[in-house]
């Protein structure tokens, strides 16, 4: 039985619409269509069929995200510590937010995409979608989705940058043997800024191969401009020929239309990792088409199974429910006395943060190294000087090495930071990392510095 699927991009200035049909065996994309907001068109597509799934995008600079490392790779613990991990990295707060996650491969191992979007966003994302009739099942973060495009042009296991200059963003990706290890976004900016934008996010994120795609709805307009500003890569456009089976009317709008081919891809459950979908925690979900099939197949085992099971749990539940609530409320007092606060999100991450900053500060008390970090902090503030509009964040010292977190008006501002540190002979060495775009404006960045001493002298 094959289901019918709706995928929708929304933009500022048009609507990105695809229509696919899957079945366990196959996927293809019967119609991409862009159209400008109050085009009757999208109206007649909506409501051409009842949908087996719609699923809508969320743009890529409209979420906070970072790759993060965990010494485990399993699913359930993963959930726990994510959103935490996140939320100490990202200017947003798990209250009012929502994340979610997945491996940056197929295979499970290795970091994962985790991102984060206001709750605000969504609810607006929905009355948008809603007053255009669509009533999507999940939201799909962009620039995971689009991801899948690239991966299959260039081939699952190759090493390459993807360049994604959709019409309404920025979205460049650095794979090493198929697994995702470097991401950077922005949002909608002018030529020169994003060929400038793209420019440094392609340095910043130090490619393994030299070899580029680049496609999306800006991609010929911008192409020439960035052949004279990144010289050293290979770009190349992406082929006529989908990569996705795809019905020969539609064929020639796809590489336009790259996101809402995505988003119709991971729709069909043929994206491997990592697709960050919001609502759930990253995993592909059976769509209703097939768990209905299934459940008809093995309806009857299934209802014997479960009612066994039902019975099973019922003996036990009410002294174990019982339990866990005494052993929660023991932990849940101990915890507030210990940390001094009534939050209940991510206790395990920030005791064992609290126990890792403890420990350091003690060693460095035994230790003493002969700086202070008083005296790092007065040598960057008399070597940078004010009208440069640079803000810090964040500063641990672990003699002599120090490590900033901070954010400057653009790419330019940070380059000059580190010249003028360097320049100054007080530190032995001054390397920025992490550089991007922010989440609202400006440039993002990572400094480290190394005290010099007589000995790094």
């Amino acid at each position: 039985m094959a289901n019918h699927i709706l995928a929708v991009h929304v933009g500022a200035e048009s609507v990105a619409l695809a229509v696919a049909q899957s079945t366990l065996r196959s996927f293809r994309i019967q119609l991409l269509a862009v159209l400008e907001h109050g085009s009757e068109a999208i109206a007649d597509i909506v409501a051409s069929r009842s949908w087996d799934r719609v699923v809508a995008g969320i743009a890529p600079d409209a979420a906070a995200f970072r790759l993060l490392d965990f010494p485990f790779r399993d699913r359930r613990r993963l959930g726990q510590a994510v959103g935490p991990a996140l939320e100490a990295h990202v200017p947003l707060s798990l209250d009012d937010s929502v994340s979610a996650w997945d491996f940056t491969a197929a295979d499970h191992r290795g970091s994962v995409l985790a991102a984060m979007v206001p709750r605000s966003l969504l609810d607006s994302q929905r009355e948008t979608l809603s007053a255009l009739g669509v009533q999507p099942d999940r939201f799909i973060w962009e620039a995971s989705a689009v991801l899948e495009v690239y991966r299959r042009a260039a081939g699952p296991k190759s090493t390459f940058t993807a360049i994604d200059l959709g019409s309404d963003g920025v979205v460049v990706a650095c794979f090493e043997e198929g697994r995702l290890c470097g991401l950077r976004t922005a949002g909608r900016g002018d030529d020169e800024a994003t060929v400038r934008n793209v420019g440094w996010f392609v340095r910043t994120l130090e490619p393994a191969g030299a070899r580029t795609l680049i496609g999306g709805a800006r991609a010929d307009v911008l192409l020439p401009a960035l052949r004279e500003t990144a010289p050293g890569l290979v770009l190349e456009t992406l082929p006529e020929q989908c990569p996705v089976d795809i019905a020969e009317a539609a064929a020639p709008a796809w590489r336009r239309a790259t996101t809402v081919t995505g988003l119709a891809l991971a729709a069909g459950g043929t994206v491997d990792a990592p697709l960050v979908e919001f609502g759930s925690d990253g995993a592909t979900v059976a769509s209703t088409g097939e768990m209905r099939s299934v459940v008809q197949k093995l309806g009857p085992w299934a209802g014997a199974t479960a009612a066994l099971l039902l019975v099973a749990a019922g003996v036990d539940h009410a002294r174990i429910e019982s339990r866990r609530t005494r052993l929660e409320s023991a932990a849940f007092r101990l915890y507030r006395s210990v940390m001094h606060e009534e939050s209940t999100t991510g206790q395990r991450i920030k005791m064992e943060a609290r126990v890792a900053e403890l420990e350091r500060r003690l060693q460095e008390g035994a230790s003493g190294g002969g700086v202070s970090p008083l005296t790092v902090l007065a040598d960057m503030s008399s070597t940078v000087p004010a009208e440069l509009k640079v803000e810090f964040d964040l500063f641990s010292f672990d003699p002599p090495n120090a490590r900033l977190r901070g954010r400057a008006e653009s790419f330019e501002a940070v380059t000059r930071v580190q010249d003028l540190l360097r320049a100054s002979g007080r530190f032995a060495s001054v390397e920025v990392s992490d550089v991007r775009a922010a989440v609202t404006s400006g440039v993002e960045f990572e400094l480290a510095v190394k005290v010099a001493t007589g000995d790094s002298a």
